[in-house]
């Protein structure tokens, strides 16, 4: 969000020319074109965005892309120091000015919802019926969509807990977006209550991704949204 906060207040430091523009969106992939001459301007697989915020009627869209080559260690993350030039990544930002910003935000979150059932489904599991914990079992026999998928693909990364607590105590975490860079967009433990539910439980930590509550899944979902279930 500090990254996507700071490309707005470059743009509002330096006005840029301003482009009319449509964007599409779908299971695979986010296109924007010219408005005017439909000409494709940007064009990313869906599972390339990392990021995605709406900043008042502001949206921002970051999207990371693979670099052949390490010439510029300028804008570059590397998932691995002792990984190759292919793990290096650059990331692009787009920020787009929309009276829709907050339902273009929740489009992109619901598409991300959209392909991970479609995922399910095209390995012959209806998604209902399927526990987070076996579908990470299901991922470690699949080709990994990306980088960041291979974490979810060992069983001792995804566990189910039950936390006790007294009817209408609050559970006691602190939960923020944890962006939108693989196929399960959710929420993160960004902090926990003292003594609270969820800290005495010893059963989740700081840092935890959030998949689903009683199950009702949490991805691709905004973060309102996911507060509220969880409440």
């Amino acid at each position: 969000m500090m990254q996507a906060q700071e490309a707005v207040s470059c743009i509002k430091a330096e006005p840029q020319p301003i482009t009319e523009v449509d964007i599409f969106i779908s299971t695979q992939r986010i296109k924007v074109l010219n408005a005017d001459s439909q000409e494709t301007m940007i064009d990313h697989a869906l599972r390339t965005i990392s990021y995605i915020a709406d900043i008042g009627n502001i949206v921002v869209l970051m999207a990371r892309r693979r670099l052949p080559h390490c010439d510029s260690q300028e804008n570059v993350e590397v998932s691995d120091p002792s990984q190759d030039s292919k793990h290096q990544h650059k990331m692009l930002c787009h920020v787009f000015e929309s009276e829709d910003a907050q339902m273009i935000a929740q489009s992109i979150g619901q598409a991300f919802s959209v392909a991970y059932q479609e995922f399910l489904r095209a390995n012959g599991i209806n998604p209902e019926d399927l526990g987070q914990t076996e579908y990470s079992e299901l991922l470690s026999t699949q080709d990994m969509y990306n980088e960041d998928l291979v974490h979810f693909s060992r069983s001792e990364n995804c566990k189910d807990v039950f936390i006790e607590k007294v009817k209408g105590e609050i559970l006691g975490v602190v939960i923020v977006e944890s962006g939108w860079g693989s196929i399960l967009p959710t929420v993160i433990i960004a902090n926990m209550m003292h003594a609270g539910p969820a800290e005495r439980s010893g059963k989740v930590n700081i840092g935890d991704q959030i998949m689903s509550v009683n199950g009702t899944s949490l991805i691709g979902l905004p973060l309102s949204t996911c507060q509220n279930i969880i409440k």
